[in-house]
């Protein structure tokens, strides 16, 4: 019997963790005052899966988090366990995609893929993940930034017949062909695991 918390998916503020062992702690001291012995805390989540600018790395919120229990939690009863499932899967995949269609608009390009909202990246909508560039490949080959040209404004377009299916509407792309591949890195927590064959696409 204990406490279990999670402080929510992706958390990059050290805060966020303070807070909930500092309530943990309290309820541990009530369960005592009642009567009960609390061995089980339960930290949770929301461990970032890599290192991202300007957040809390997860090296930083291991040492917080361990300077937190060895004051608030001496008693070395306790067991302490924790849920960095997005640590360990987050790195482990990385995901291939092809243009299948181009467009142009005012705004900008607009690239359809053969993965989207509904598949693979249903991320972007149950998790809050930022897209990042990917790599690009034509004919086999990875484009260098040389390779490239110049970057534009576009919109990254899921395959169904549904307008909510986008991928990322903030990112800058060098000019795209039918059959480009697109390489994103970093997409094994909270991707597959989640994707559907909606309007009958499979995920990529």
């Amino acid at each position: 019997v204990g406490v279990s918390f999670h402080v929510g998916s992706g958390c990059s503020e050290l805060g966020a963790f303070r807070g909930a062992l500092l309530r943990a702690r309290v309820v541990f001291d009530e369960a005592n005052r009642q009567g009960f012995s609390f061995k089980l805390l339960d930290i949770g989540g929301g461990f970032p899966g890599m290192d991202e600018k300007g957040c809390a790395t997860f090296a930083e919120h291991a040492a917080d988090i361990n300077c937190l229990l060895e004051e608030l939690f001496p008693d070395t009863s306790v067991r302490v366990i924790a849920e960095p499932g997005r640590y360990f899967a987050a790195t482990a995949q990385a995901l291939m995609t092809t243009v299948v269609s181009v467009a142009k608009s005012s705004k900008g390009s607009r690239y359809y893929l053969n993965d989207g909202l509904y598949g693979s990246f249903n991320c972007v909508l149950f998790d809050h993940q930022e897209v990042t560039r990917p790599t690009i490949l034509r004919d086999g080959r990875e484009i260098s930034d040389d390779q490239a040209g110049v970057l534009g404004p576009c919109t990254v377009f899921g395959p169904t017949c549904d307008g909510f299916d986008i991928v990322t509407e903030t990112m800058e792309l060098p000019q795209l062909r039918s059959g480009d591949r697109l390489l994103f890195h970093n997409m094994g927590a909270y991707t597959t695991s989640a994707s559907t064959c909606f309007n009958g696409f499979s995920p990529a």
